[in-house]
């Protein structure tokens, strides 16, 4: 998940362009309107990955413990630390957005779409490499005995939190697109 970090600032130069480029022939003049719930969407998402990382860490820790233990006090802080201050910032930013949020403006609904697929995008790739990494490793971790394998705490804790995020936001992004078909019949 981290090697893919690189991707977001260009994502979002992207989306800040596109939203600029399409807003520029705006006759409503509510351009500022969707740059704040841009904002609201962007924070959002760092904070669905914020909690998401925060999480892992903590899964690992259990699985971790599970396999034997040792150190466990600076993982459980940090997974603890990023879990709540994803939480807390992100549902400040989604009670924001649910606030000022106009559901009938067009450019709100392609706000909310490039933001979906993002997510989906991240949790994808991710899950796509997390999901492999976790296989191989349990099947090693017992195929080679626990003594010759360091414990598939980490990959296994990463598949089991990014997989159904994965699937959460493809189930979100296929309900946008049954939703935009409806609308365009």
């Amino acid at each position: 998940m981290m090697s893919f970090i690189f991707l977001i600032p260009i994502l979002i130069i992207a989306a800040i362009v596109y939203l600029v480029v399409r807003r520029r022939d705006a006759e409503d003049g509510s351009s500022a309107y969707h740059v704040l719930i841009s904002y609201f969407y962007f924070v959002t998402g760092a904070c669905v990955i914020l909690l998401t990382v925060g999480i892992v860490l903590l899964l690992r820790v259990a699985f971790h413990q599970a396999y034997g233990g040792g150190s466990i006090g600076d993982t459980i802080a940090l997974g603890l630390t990023l879990a709540g201050t994803g939480a807390i910032i992100g549902g400040l930013h989604v009670f924001g957005r649910i606030a000022l949020e106009k559901k009938d403006i067009k450019a709100t609904r392609t706000i909310r779409r490039v933001y979906l697929f993002f997510m989906l995008l991240v949790f994808s790739v991710s899950g796509l490499i997390a999901l492999p990494f976790a296989i191989y490793a349990f099947a090693h971790y017992y195929i080679e005995g626990s003594g010759h394998w360091e414990d598939p705490s980490a990959p296994l804790a990463t598949a089991v939190v990014v997989v159904p995020m994965w699937i959460y936001y493809l189930m979100r992004v296929m309900r946008e697109t049954r939703a935009n078909k409806k609308e365009a019949s």
